[in-house]
């Protein structure tokens, strides 16, 4: 298999980057017009569709992800588990606490 040359991988950390910034420092709204409010945001596009996720307001219940197509009006993914969580305190996971900073790789 062929691996991407460097200026490629250079590439998609850049746009990781810049779509990090782009949620920390633009007011994202859900479709409802309620502020989306995250800390420790990880954010990344696929096929014209931007997907975010991060640290929720104490208590962390566990992490949502969130989708758009213009970085700015962002409605919640709804799961296969029939709920707005990919992952659940209690459901999935060895720990009932510290839901922080999640990532994609």
């Amino acid at each position: 298999m062929d691996q991407p040359s460097l200026p490629v991988l250079i590439n998609e950390q850049i746009k990781k980057i810049i779509y990090s910034l782009v949620a920390i420092f633009f007011v994202p709204l859900l479709s409802s017009g309620e502020e989306v409010k995250l800390a420790d945001p990880t954010i990344f596009e696929h096929d014209g569709i931007y997907y975010l996720c991060g640290t929720e307001a104490p208590p962390q219940v566990g992490f949502q992800i969130r989708t758009s197509s213009n970085l700015k009006h962002w409605s919640v993914l709804v799961t296969a588990y029939g709920d707005e969580y990919i992952l659940k305190k209690d459901s999935h996971t060895f720990g009932t606490k510290g839901f922080w900073a999640p990532q994609f790789f």
